[in-house]
């Protein structure tokens, strides 16, 4: 695969109703708590490393949908929500959410575009990573951070 430069910055997250969120202050505090998580994806993969962290002890359901799994972690079907900090931001604003993010627990990730190199030749993603590195220093990058309430990857 062709890994572009990276788009915009991010994290994994964990949130959680007021009653769960305020009592998680380090990861050996989510033992014991029921973790909704989006699956298989990065963001369980992420999880899966903090688990071995806490010697494979958390217990993790596995969710196919990121509205479902919110919504359900808001009926309080889960303890905590582990996923995308961005994503899950949105949703809590879009829906009035009371849901609360852990602060200081998860991991940050960058989003890059991928390519496979059977569909694109090197030339051409030599083209493409130049054309992202012009959309950066013109600062459309940026913009669309700004307008999805994102965080661009382009240091000033």
């Amino acid at each position: 695969f062709f890994y572009s430069p990276a788009i915009f910055l991010t994290s994994y997250g964990f949130f959680g109703q007021e009653k769960y969120a305020t009592k998680v202050k380090k990861y050996s505090d989510l033992l014991g708590l029921n973790i909704g998580v989006l699956g298989p994806s990065a963001t369980s993969l992420s999880l899966d490393r903090i688990n071995e962290f806490v010697g494979g002890k958390l217990k993790m359901s596995p969710e196919t949908s990121l509205p479902s799994l919110l919504q359900k972690t808001a009926n309080n079907n889960y303890s905590v929500a582990y996923v995308n900090a961005d994503a899950a931001r949105f949703w809590i604003q879009r829906h009035r959410s009371d849901l609360l993010e852990i602060p200081n627990l998860g991991e940050k990730i960058d989003y890059h575009f991928v390519f496979s190199k059977k569909a694109i030749s090197q030339k051409q993603f030599d083209k493409i990573t130049n054309d992202i590195g012009e959309l950066q220093k013109s600062g459309f990058i940026e913009d669309v951070a700004k307008k999805y309430n994102l965080k661009s990857s382009v240091v000033k």
